[in-house]
């Protein structure tokens, strides 16, 4: 039973991520041909995406990330 709740929570978390991406405008990866760059871009983005909802900072991305804005 309890790990039913987990799957339904995991379930929801990953929907919920894929719509704040939609929201801001952003691809989901399943959104993309498989095994194309781009739908490994959106992937590697679609993982910092859900680190940062969880509040993990990699000060090494987030560096990278500031630089291409800069």
């Amino acid at each position: 039973m309890a790990a039913e709740i987990q799957h339904l929570e995991a379930l929801a978390f990953c929907a919920t991520v894929e719509v704040i991406r939609k929201a801001q405008g952003k691809v989901n990866p399943d959104d993309l041909p498989s095994g194309s760059m781009e739908r490994m871009l959106a992937e590697v983005d679609l993982i910092n995406d859900t680190l940062r909802f969880l509040g993990i900072v990699i000060p090494e991305l987030e560096k990278k990330k500031g630089d291409e804005i800069a």
